[in-house]
């Protein structure tokens, strides 16, 4: 008897645990992607740059709407990066890199189709953002 309450202690707490850890996360991400939506998509040189963050918890902001037939950078900025979002990938591009902790990686998209769809994430693919080009 002293065991099962020991157990079913233990699983309260762990649910609490969880279901604060979560809410947390969650609040911050959505500060994160509302900070960066509005700058994701910038000119430098004639050319279209989607900037994406990466950094624990993922990429943001996770859905970027971006002009279509126009030369593109992917530019990934890593800030305090330090899990599973530093093994890049688009695997439609057979794209595979290894970001930094700290610092950008650009990466060419030349100038996708109206409609086109650019995956990217992490290599276990829990982490991603979607570029949609209009």
């Amino acid at each position: 008897m002293k065991y099962m309450a020991l157990i079913l202690s233990l699983i309260t707490v762990a649910t609490l645990i969880f279901f604060a850890v979560s809410s947390s996360k969650g609040k911050q991400s959505s500060d994160v992607k509302a900070a960066t939506t509005a700058n994701a998509v910038t000119e430098e040189d004639g050319k279209q740059i989607i900037n994406i963050t990466s950094r624990a918890g993922g990429y943001f902001p996770q859905q970027v709407s971006a002009v279509a037939g126009k030369e593109t950078v992917l530019r990934l900025e890593s800030k305090n990066s330090y899990g599973c979002e530093r093994s890049f990938r688009i695997p439609k591009l057979n794209i595979s890199k290894i970001l930094p902790q700290e610092g950008i990686t650009e990466i060419e998209l030349g100038k996708p189709e109206k409609g086109e769809k650019v995956l990217g994430s992490c290599s276990m693919g829990m982490y991603t953002f979607t570029i949609k080009f209009e």
